[in-house]
């Protein structure tokens, strides 16, 4: 017998039962949930503090680098625009207080501006100290200049240097383009070649072109010498002592002086006595050059202020010369 009704009081019974029990799944899943958390969390945070620290990458990449490694290619020191021997450069004396003056209303007065103003002085407008230094330096300058800007095979019959300021020359080169070369160079070397009729190239008569030139020779000042004549002068009494290193120089270079050194004149400026001796002698042409150099290289303070030779044979040319013996009171 089958009932039709049998079970209509069942699902009264049934949600009595079955709610309790879904609260309590929901219930137990809920702490297992959070228990995995937790232990997830816990397991995560020791891992966190027992990693091995990894030390910076910056501090790795200095301590494997060699101390000697160099910069890379593209990074190239600045070349200088002056890429010449220091000696080739004339001396000069700097104050502080005339750089200030100089360089007072121009542009940008950093160090490197003064320095090229300063660079750019003529003679005439150095104070006293300067062209003290820049005459210590002249003759040697414009000897190496000449060293340099004359092509082989040229060969001059009368050469002079004139006030610190000009030189000039007779010559003769084989072709005319040799003696154009020569002019090219003088002014590549900043020497002021002087126009026609001073200066010029002309035939012979013969083979090859006789050729003239005058030239100012702005050679400018240079204030990082470290060596300045004015820091170093002795006193009035050591001129004599001065004068014998002169002349034993002249001698050990090979230069005979006809009868040593004539005193012209002495003139005082501020705190400096200036000594004007006068000479004639013969020597080759070499010889003088090293003379001259000798001069420098012993800092024998003195100056060449005119100097002129004349070719008497192959090797051999006679000198007649001005020298400026500077002392201090």
């Amino acid at each position: 017998m089958i009932r039709i009704n049998l079970l209509r009081n069942t699902p009264r019974k049934q949600a009595r039962i079955a709610l309790p029990t879904g609260a309590i799944v929901k219930t137990l899943i809920a702490v297992i949930v959070v228990a995995l958390i937790a232990v997830a969390g816990r397991y995560v945070y020791r891992w966190w503090q027992d990693r091995p620290e990894k030390p910076p990458a910056v501090a790795v990449k200095n301590e494997s680098r060699p101390s000697h490694e160099t910069r890379p290619a593209h990074i190239t020191q600045p070349e200088t625009e002056n890429a010449v021997v220091t000696d080739f450069e004339p001396s000069t004396h700097v104050q502080q207080k005339m750089i200030e003056d100089v360089v007072s209303d121009a542009p940008g007065t950093s160090d490197k501006g003064a320095k090229s103003v300063l660079a750019g002085l003529s003679y005439a407008e150095m104070s006293r100290g300067e062209q003290i230094n820049y005459e210590f330096m002249f003759a040697k300058n414009v000897l190496q200049i000449l060293t340099r800007a004359v092509p082989e095979g040229i060969g001059f019959s009368t050469f002079s240097m004139d006030s610190f300021q000009v030189v000039s020359a007779i010559g003769y080169a084989p072709s005319r383009d040799q003696a154009a070369s020569l002019f090219t160079n003088l002014r590549r070397e900043r020497f002021a070649v002087a126009n026609p009729p001073n200066s010029y190239i002309r035939p012979s008569g013969g083979q090859g072109y006789r050729f003239s030139f005058t030239c100012e020779v702005p050679l400018g000042s240079n204030p990082a010498d470290p060596w300045l004549l004015t820091d170093h002068v002795e006193p009035r009494s050591q001129l004599g002592a001065g004068v014998r290193a002169f002349t034993k120089a002249a001698s050990r270079k090979g230069i005979l002086l006809s009868h040593g050194l004539t005193h012209i004149k002495t003139s005082k400026t501020g705190a400096w006595r200036r000594s004007v001796y006068h000479l004639t002698g013969r020597g080759s042409y070499r010889n003088f050059v090293g003379f001259v150099f000798k001069v420098n290289q012993d800092r024998i303070p003195c100056a060449f202020s005119t100097i002129h030779l004349r070719a008497r044979s192959a090797g051999s040319v006679e000198i007649s010369a001005d020298v400026v013996f500077t002392t201090r009171e």
